[in-house]
């Protein structure tokens, strides 16, 4: 045994090397697949939503919250607004026009590339999604009427981040609901 030792003294060193480098290598694997994402939760009186640990809050209040995200500063933008009488009743189509116009009226410097009617959320709500672009940010805004109430999101970031959060906001809006006013009726 000793002379087999000794004879093969070189590749049992390379076997223990690769051994020992193996198992580091396991290690780390099982280290970094094991990091998981954290998902914050915000639940009000009017709506609910879900986040990623890589977004931080800003705002936040009954009716609107605005985070940023840690590291390349775009914004997510979600506001609930409680439409006037003469639009409560007015369908999506109807207020989106002038809801654009306003939009486009207010930020002169965006650029309308892009617009199309789809279903958002968990929820599958109808809404309006408008891509805009400036010299050096994007932004989606999409806009939906649940009820009397009008929502609206915003979200902007520059080229270089736009579409590689695109996944993380798409999961914040898949996961925002408004909730249901019921109000008791005295009899």
């Amino acid at each position: 045994m000793k002379k087999f030792l000794e004879k093969n003294k070189k590749i049992l060193q390379i076997i223990f090397m690769i051994v020992i480098i193996s198992m580091i290598g396991i290690l780390i694997f099982f280290i970094v697949s094991d990091k998981e994402i954290h998902i914050n939760e915000v639940n009000k009186e009017a709506y609910s939503m879900q986040y990623d640990e890589t977004w931080s809050i800003t705002k936040e209040d009954e009716l609107e919250i605005e985070l940023v995200h840690k590291k390349s500063s775009s914004n997510l933008k979600i506001k609930i607004t409680e439409l006037e009488d003469e639009n409560e009743y007015k369908m999506l189509d109807e207020l989106f026009d002038s809801l654009l116009y306003n939009i486009q009226k207010q930020n002169e410097n965006y650029k309308l590339l892009y617009k199309e009617k789809k279903q958002i959320t968990k929820n599958s709500i109808e809404a309006y999604k408008v891509l805009f672009e400036t010299d050096n940010t994007e932004a989606i805004v999409y806009f939906y009427k649940q009820g009397s109430k009008l929502v609206t999101i915003i979200y902007e970031a520059d080229y270089e981040y736009f579409d590689i959060l695109l996944d993380s906001v798409n999961n914040i809006i898949y996961n925002f609901s408004v909730k249901e006013q019921i109000h008791g009726i005295d009899g």
